[in-house]
């Protein structure tokens, strides 16, 4: 039987009275690891609760720079953390205040949800969650491809996951991204593509990042897109994507002449979703922000305190 009295002994002596485990082992006369064995079930058992709390670092500038923020770009709302040295510590951050935002912002109403790719996102939806949405659908905002094989751009894969950890429905997409010419108004006119055409033309959120160095992008790398297309992207001064739809830094969208072959939402139907929330920061995605943010596809961005003033500086730089 578990003496819930000396459990409580000894986690006061080691949290309260900063008592060495060596010291408490020595007065009980056991093992040092039985001790730490005791603060373990004093834990599981909640005699010990350990809380970890959010710094409130320098809340003040915090809310001074969102301000701006929100002044310069038409946004419904800008999410700022703190810039923490250490990457993890900012990703935890950052996805802590994104998964606030919108279990703040939607509740159990049923919704419909849709998810992009790449690292930022595969590593929101790998994070712990809070709270269960099991009246909400899940699906993935582009076609897959076997070519692509690296676990960031498996569209469905991280739809399932998300869909999994909230208790929600996933509806997966089982099309390909790009399409043969000759076989386009055929996959176009399928049951299953106006079934996934016809969600992705009523969504309540969007979640996604921006994709920033366009010739590492999989698609050029692994040969969907032809690498001919890239030396038009440089000539048009292309700084980032959303969803596969690129733009230049003044958040002009350019059309590479492939579209028409591609299984993805379109820019008119990224436009019509209630809430799109981006997540990305880091000095390398700055450009991309910034014409992410003029293109008006962005509503709600998640982002660092570096990030969003280094934004702010270049924008303003060209204003000057």
């Amino acid at each position: 039987m578990i003496d819930m009295d000396l459990l409580y002994r000894v986690a006061y002596d080691y949290y309260e009275n900063k008592k060495l485990q060596r010291e408490i082992a020595k007065e009980l006369n056991v093992s040092r690891v039985q001790v730490s064995k005791y603060l373990s079930k004093a834990e599981e058992l909640g005699i010990v609760r350990i809380e970890v709390v959010r710094p409130q670092v320098d809340s003040t500038s915090l809310q001074d720079l969102k301000k701006r923020f929100k002044d310069t770009f038409a946004l419904k709302d800008v999410l700022i953390s703190p810039s923490y040295g250490n990457l993890k510590s900012l990703q935890d951050t950052l996805h802590s205040m994104s998964e606030e935002y919108i279990f703040s912002s939607f509740n159990e109403t049923p919704m419909t949800v849709g998810l992009g790719w790449g690292s930022t996102i595969y590593s929101f939806v790998a994070s712990d969650f809070s709270e269960r949405r099991r009246s909400w659908r899940i699906l993935p905002l582009t076609g897959g491809s076997t070519l692509i094989s690296t676990k960031y751009f498996n569209i469905n894969h991280i739809a399932h996951t998300f869909a999994e950890k909230l208790g929600a429905s996933a509806q997966l997409v089982y099309l390909p991204l790009m399409v043969d010419p000759s076989n386009e108004e055929l996959m176009r006119e399928s049951s299953d593509y106006k079934h996934i055409s016809d969600m992705w033309s009523n969504l309540d959120l969007i979640i996604c990042s921006v994709g920033y160095s366009i010739p590492r992008s999989p698609l050029f790398r692994q040969g969907l897109i032809g690498e001919e297309y890239i030396e038009r992207l440089k000539r048009e001064q292309v700084v980032g994507d959303i969803l596969t739809h690129y733009f230049d830094e003044q958040g002009e969208m350019i059309d590479l002449g492939v579209e028409n072959s591609m299984i993805n939402i379109s820019v008119k139907q990224i436009a019509s979703a209630k809430t799109k929330l981006i997540i990305a920061y880091g000095k390398d995605k700055i450009k991309s922000i910034l014409g992410g943010m003029r293109s008006g596809l962005i509503d709600v961005l998640v982002t660092d305190a570096e990030t969003a003033e280094s934004v702010l500086r270049l924008s303003k730089s060209q204003k000057g």
